[in-house]
């Protein structure tokens, strides 16, 4: 198995914690989540979940995860891959049990107030353990330990639209 070399980012009070599938290649190698396109930070600023549109990709995981001066309402956030597997082809990662209790703990130990599931597969992940209900495929779909589960699509390699993307995070944001 490869170094993985990004770890979860978890903070002490929570807002949002997302949850993605797994490393690509060259975030891994660099070291920085999401720093290979700007999909995921541009949709954050659009929706308003962060307040400044993000230039350096290399630091967008610095300043949002462990930084709150651009958050929404300078609330903290966090983030973890759901599998620790280096694979940039979706459809090669298969999460295990192991997996979804790693992040289960992280959720039971921080209680976050959303926990942002961002994946096709971190949702199924979640179904086939009765964590969430089927539907709706997006938005809210439940509570764990405290936390109200939401689903988003991700807005890289996907067919659904950008602005409807963008209003999924503008509704996720109601919920704080």
């Amino acid at each position: 198995m490869d170094d993985i070399n990004l770890d979860p980012i978890l903070n002490k009070d929570m807002a949002i914690f997302f949850v993605a599938l797994n490393p690509p290649p060259v975030s891994n190698s660099i070291g920085h989540f999401f720093s290979q396109r700007r999909d995921f930070w541009d949709v954050l600023y659009e929706s308003g979940v962060i307040t400044e549109r993000i230039d350096d990709l290399m630091t967008a995981d610095e300043i949002v995860f462990r930084d709150t001066r651009i958050n929404y309402k300078n609330l903290a956030y966090g983030i973890s891959d759901l599998v620790r597997i280096i694979e940039r082809d979706s459809r090669k990662v298969k999460p295990k049990l192991a997996d979804f209790d790693r992040v289960l703990g992280y959720i039971r130990e921080y209680t976050p107030r959303i926990v942002c599931l961002m994946h096709g597969k971190v949702r199924q992940a979640f179904l086939r353990q009765q964590i969430i209900s089927e539907r709706p495929r997006y938005g809210r779909v439940g509570e764990y330990n405290g936390s109200t589960l939401y689903c988003v699509p991700f807005p890289a390699g996907t067919s659904i639209k950008k602005e409807i993307i963008v209003g999924h995070y503008k509704e996720l944001l109601k919920l704080l």
